[in-house]
């Protein structure tokens, strides 16, 4: 961890003057609701998305007398990644806010790179927040970043839950994300990057995995944006309003998910329900219960190929579920049926290839 030095700081005027109003009531706008924060961090890449929400999370913790942190992830992917921890200890002395600097290992699992990254990059600042019992963690996407995630979840199939991309706020464990910048184009937020380097002479850095091809991200930065921005000037606002759509949607299904799982006598600390009851819903019904059940869980959805095989298996058991044969894997997890009830518990023997 760094601690301040005050002479470096900036004071309130200075720090008031570099504000931008929008991105000032987009995050107070994030922060109302019934999860207001006690002690908060930012997500620090130092990088100009994540860099101008720290300079106006600073601003906002000082107006309400707030704790405020930082998280750097150093991934060490990269021969400049030592030089971009720098510039997120040299932020956070001009900001007046402890900034924590966290090394992960990076080891992809099969899903490539970039998602072992990601998985990485959440784990620690996971830790990071339950060491400093910080409840609340702010994070730099914006609507470009939520466009692109669109995008992506569109091209790899995903149904509508998956559609409504990332979500202004959610929960990993305990601790609260907030996305305060998702309906804030990104030319703002570097226009407002560009005002603060002028007048601090603190300068984000540049990744340039952001424009790989290599990646998905880079294909649609460098090859599908310019097309889709020359036909479709406001793409990324008609996407963006796509994914609130679809995270309306989203919301209205799982309400009825979850009816449907009561009426299943659905026990929640057994991880249980009714298998005959089950068997007498629709098939797009039982699929609906069966993702929610998963959900409920904390487990990541199974592929359409997987949930077809598991709503085969399940009406084809005995119908007092007393095979006790029938072990469906997921996720570190099994389904069972027993007494005429599907369970879902632990697994802990060995995993099928």
């Amino acid at each position: 961890m760094l601690q301040p030095t005050t002479s470096e700081m900036l004071d309130n005027c200075t720090l008031d003057d570099l504000i931008d109003p929008t991105l000032g009531q987009a995050l107070a706008h994030s922060v109302t609701g019934p999860d207001t924060p006690r002690a908060s961090a930012v997500a620090l890449s130092a990088g100009p998305d994540s860099a101008v929400l720290a300079v106006h999370a600073a601003h906002w913790a000082r107006q309400h007398g707030l704790s405020l942190y930082f998280f750097h992830i150093h991934h060490g992917l990269q021969a400049p990644a030592d030089g971009w921890s720098r510039q997120a200890l040299a932020l956070g002395r001009l900001l007046g806010v402890p900034t924590w600097v966290k090394k992960v290992q990076v080891k992809p699992t099969g899903d490539g790179i970039e998602s072992a990254a990601r998985r990485a990059r959440y784990q620690a600042l996971q830790e990071m927040a339950s060491t400093l019992q910080i409840d609340t963690l702010f994070l730099g996407h914006h609507l470009d970043d939520q466009a692109e995630t669109v995008l992506m979840r569109l091209l790899r199939g995903s149904g509508p839950t998956g559609m409504q991309a990332m979500r202004p706020r959610t929960h990993l464990g305990e601790l609260l994300l907030l996305r305060p910048f998702l309906q804030v184009p990104r030319a703002r937020i570097l226009q407002s990057a560009q005002q603060f380097g002028q007048r601090t002479h603190w300068h984000p850095v540049s990744d340039p995995t952001n424009l790989n091809p290599r990646y998905q991200r880079g294909v649609i930065r460098e090859e599908l944006a310019p097309v889709l921005t020359h036909y479709w000037p406001q793409w990324q606002r008609i996407l963006g309003r796509h994914a609130q759509l679809a995270a309306e949607q989203s919301a209205l299904l799982d309400e009825w998910a979850a009816e449907l799982l009561a009426r299943l006598d659905f026990d929640e600390g057994q991880q249980r329900f009714d298998l005959l009851k089950w068997r007498s819903l629709t098939p797009a019904k039982q699929r609906l219960v069966l993702r929610y059940f998963f959900q409920q869980a904390d487990l990541p959805m199974p592929s359409q190929a997987r949930l077809a095989e598991m709503q085969r298996q399940l009406q084809t058991v005995h119908q007092l579920g007393t095979d006790r044969q029938l072990q469906i894997q997921h996720a570190q997890h099994v389904l069972r049926c027993t007494e005429g009830q599907v369970l879902l518990q632990p697994y802990d023997g060995p995993h099928k290839k």
